[in-house]
């Protein structure tokens, strides 16, 4: 270690073995104008599409989408009027799902400029809920709506033509992933079309061009799904004024059921607006998973909003922000530089966040601390790794605690 810095913390009894570091949230490049930002997508060469409710991103003029390059944003035409669900790249080409125009179109592909239209779920109503990409092909979850109800299905493109993978489903298709060698798809269904039973349970997999619930199923709706290191991931529903959710939880390909991850969710999740609440998005970024959602979120004394970090056991969830507004989407800029967007008022609905910068939690630091012990203030020596301007946290056992920057 280096020379050590030393600043003053006002506390009553602290423990100054237990330090937390968290990089300020600020606009990207001075966010957007709008009322949200709904999806993201990392391409290929690293620049970042975002699609929402927008007409500048930046100080460039736009229609509702942009691109963000390390030079800043540039312009990628205008959307149909309508709104955005999913958005990824495949061979190449970039696509957005949604709802377009009233529901006549539900796909957009970028080319030479221009947006072109296409349905997958052509119906009265088209949207398409989620895009994926497996075993080489383009899938579309989605919706078709009609004068008899609305069934959801999952498509696979051949060629120029969808089609249809399984038996329609009881209820919104919301994330696809694969695991397993297999696609899963998690949502808001809990059984076939037209069945009110509950035999495939928010998450199910495809086996043999037929639906079947993955492990145990899931006793909430699942808003995203993502595998790491083999193991597949799905978060959702946390919970409402009379009922706990799954939220977050997780199974690898050799055990049948799912394990739980925040058992006691009740007890540091809470809602904005004592309604349901939910996680809409993963990321992981070395072995920290993120959360980010429509939520508030504590930890000992500490409250924060729309997104959290997961690290890796039961219950083991903090707060990584605190934002006016949900968070719908999360993404990386490069390998540490985590990136958030919604309805972030302040950020221009679109944040981001240095992940290099914080040393976590830690056991043990090479800190000099006095008087030790002590009974209302304490000096602390950080080590010259840890920037002079770094805010840090420090927790006692039994509640309060100090802030400072030097």
């Amino acid at each position: 270690m280096g020379e050590h810095q030393r600043f003053h913390i006002r506390g009553i009894g602290l423990d100054p073995t237990r330090l937390c570091t968290t990089d300020p949230w600020i606009a990207l490049d001075d966010g957007t104008n709008g009322s949200q930002v709904d999806e993201l997508l990392r391409l290929s060469n690293g620049d970042l599409v975002l699609a929402g409710q927008f007409d500048t991103a930046g100080s460039t003029p736009c229609g509702n989408v942009a691109r963000w390059t390390a030079n800043g944003y540039v312009a990628m035409g205008a959307l149909p009027e309508g709104h955005v669900n999913a958005a990824i790249e495949f061979e190449g080409d970039i696509y957005l799902g949604g709802s377009f125009n009233g529901g006549t179109t539900d796909l957009l592909k970028w080319n030479d400029g221009t947006w072109e239209e296409s349905a997958v779920f052509s119906s009265k109503y088209a949207e398409v809920t989620a895009l994926h990409a497996h075993n080489g092909a383009l899938y579309a979850a989605g919706t078709r709506s009609g004068f008899a109800g609305n069934d959801n299905s999952v498509m696979r493109l051949s060629g120029t033509t969808w089609v249809q993978m399984g038996q329609e489903l009881n209820g919104p298709i919301h994330a696809l992933e694969s695991f397993d060698g297999t696609l899963v798809a998690g949502g808001a269904f809990t059984d076939v079309f037209l069945s009110s039973g509950n035999t495939i349970a928010h998450v199910a997999r495809l086996n043999n061009n037929t639906w079947e619930q993955l492990g145990d199923g899931l006793n909430g709706t699942v808003h995203d799904l993502l595998v790491s290191d083999g193991t597949l991931y799905a978060a959702g529903d946390l919970l409402n004024e009379v009922s706990t959710y799954f939220g977050l939880a997780r199974i690898s390909g050799d055990i049948p059921t799912w394990e739980p991850l925040l058992p006691n969710v009740a007890s540091y999740f809470s809602s904005p607006l004592d309604g349901l609440i939910h996680i809409n998005a993963l990321l992981e970024h070395e072995g920290q998973m993120f959360l980010g959602g429509d939520f508030y979120v504590s930890s000992f004394m500490t409250i924060g909003a729309h997104v959290a970090v997961f690290n890796g056991t039961a219950d083991a969830v903090e707060p990584y922000a605190a934002f006016s507004g949900p968070v719908y989407d999360l993404e990386l800029i490069g390998s540490d530089r985590l990136v958030a967007c919604g309805m972030i008022s302040g950020l221009g609905n679109i944040a981001t966040t240095d992940l290099s910068t914080g040393i976590g939690v830690l056991d043990a630091l090479d800190l000099g601390v006095f008087p030790n012990p002590t009974t209302d203030h304490v000096t602390i020596q950080l080590p010259e790794a840890i920037r002079t301007t770094a805010p840090i946290r420090i927790t006692r056992c039994d509640g309060p605690y100090g802030t400072g920057t030097r």
